[in-house]
């Protein structure tokens, strides 16, 4: 008589979560009339209970899916402010010969010369470093007879040298050992 109690209780439990599975899945899965009825087998329950529970999943994933591609727009329209942004910081830094975070050095103290030139790489090593006034960001023009030769940018200052990469240069010519190097002045290219 306990078990038959048992197994009326366990009946009734699982019918009710079928209903509130059914009332979760929404459009999804209709129970059919009269399938809780004594004659369904304990499998096809259990698989209906299943198909029931997947389709409670698929509807809250496709719930967090649509909360997912708000965010993706949203950060998509975000980085191209940000790039719109950094284009026209870059362009007015372009127009107005600067580089970032650049402050104008005035007179280095004495008189800077190319003490080697590296076409591969691009880079030149220069006799003066930060006793001299140079800094890292710092641009400077090459100089030869007078007029400018090619633009350069400190990348690598020590005490008595500093390392610079050629920026610009003018057609058909490149900086050479002996040339002399001038602070850049502001707002000017070598066009």
């Amino acid at each position: 008589m306990a078990l038959g109690a048992l197994a009326a209780v366990l009946v009734g439990w699982w019918a009710g979560k079928e209903r509130s599975l059914i009332g979760k899945a929404g459009p999804y899965l209709e129970l059919r009339p009269g399938a809780s009825e004594a004659g369904e087998s304990v499998e096809s329950r259990e698989a209906r209970l299943a198909t029931l529970s997947l389709a409670d999943q698929n509807v809250s994933l496709r719930q967090d899916l649509g909360v997912l591609k708000k965010q993706v727009r949203y950060l998509s329209e975000a980085l191209a402010v940000v790039r719109i942004e950094a284009d026209l910081y870059k362009a007015r830094l372009d127009q107005s010969g600067l580089e970032a975070e650049w402050q104008p050095a005035g007179d280095l103290d004495g008189e800077l010369r190319i003490r080697e030139v590296n076409p591969e790489l691009r880079m030149v090593i220069l006799d003066g470093g930060a006793r001299r006034g140079l800094r890292n960001g710092m641009p400077l023009v090459v100089v030869r007879e007078g007029k400018p030769v090619a633009r350069l940018i400190v990348v690598d200052v020590r005490a008595a040298v500093a390392g610079a990469v050629i920026e610009e240069t003018r057609i058909r010519k490149e900086p050479a050992a002996g040339d002399r190097v001038i602070p850049a002045p502001p707002g000017r290219t070598l066009r």
